[in-house]
């Protein structure tokens, strides 16, 4: 799912987070990336919710790199670099882990189907 030109808050974004950890809603979602209208505090966003910390000396815990294939949106066929702006987080049903990215303005959410 793409979408742009979304006002976003940080409390929609804490939802949606405890939501998919929790496995209650988006069981399904593999990719969602939202342009704001709006700045996000990613320290709030972060302060709300359960994640693995990166430590760069143990990179094997983790993969380098997710690889997006959306074959009906040429621009998705790219490959994401996992580093230490990307937070992992982990559903508590099932173990399976997803990581997302916020900056200013932008909101990444990849899950890892390994």
């Amino acid at each position: 799912m793409m979408l742009y030109g979304v006002t976003l808050t940080e409390q929609d974004v804490i939802q949606f987070l405890h939501k998919w950890i929790s496995n209650e809603a988006y069981h399904d979602l593999e990719i969602l990336f939202i342009g704001t209208e709006n700045t996000l505090n990613r320290d709030l966003i972060l302060q709300a919710i359960e994640f693995e910390e990166y430590n760069p000396k143990e990179p094997e815990k983790r993969p380098a790199k997710i690889v997006v294939d959306v074959p009906y949106i040429p621009a998705f066929n790219d490959d994401y670099d996992l580093d230490k702006d990307f937070i992992e987080i982990k559903r508590t049903r099932d173990g399976k882990r997803a990581f997302f990215s916020i900056d200013d303005m932008d909101f990444e959410f990849l899950v890892y189907n390994n």
